[in-house]
């Protein structure tokens, strides 16, 4: 079973439990796990330093203070899909 998961996420297929290592390191993974943190909610309730740690420093961040990480791009390198993260106004 170990091989088999270990191959689907070498081929890019399927969804897999969140690792910081492999999502800071290798952007073409990132899609695997976005499935994975938005059904654990890992995220509720982290601050921006949190964050940070666990995702990296390559955020875009907006005007409006929503954070957003790249996990999909074209093949021309044009960004496909981003995961945001909005803050209470308070944090």
């Amino acid at each position: 079973m170990i091989f088999s998961n270990k191959l689907l996420f070498y081929l890019g297929i399927g969804n897999h439990k969140f690792n910081s290592y492999i999502w800071k390191e290798k952007l073409r993974k990132r899609k695997l796990f976005i499935k994975d943190i938005i059904e654990s909610k890992m995220t509720i309730g982290m601050s921006k330093e949190e964050l940070i740690h666990t995702f990296g420093y390559d955020i875009r961040e907006y005007t409006n203070g929503v954070w957003s990480y790249i996990y999909s791009t074209f093949r021309n390198g044009e960004i496909k899909q981003m995961l945001c993260f909005y803050f209470d106004q308070e944090n």
